[in-house]
């Protein structure tokens, strides 16, 4: 699993100027919660992930697009 920014980030607080140019180069516009990288966490240790294999599995708001 890889992640982009999160509001967790330990730099966080210290980017203060730059969040807003930080957040505008995520298509879904805000930075990342702990929530959104438990909640890949949960579907990878459940039954619903099973069959996946080999995967990377980016928890960024779509900021580092393959």
């Amino acid at each position: 699993m890889t992640t982009g920014s999160s509001c967790q980030d330990p730099l966080w607080p210290s980017l203060r100027k730059a969040k807003g140019e930080i957040v505008a180069g995520v298509p879904l516009q805000r930075a990342g919660k702990p929530s959104d990288i438990a909640g890949a966490c949960l579907f990878l240790a459940s039954d619903l992930s099973a069959y996946i294999t080999g995967a990377t599995i980016d928890v960024n708001g779509g900021s580092h697009i393959h």
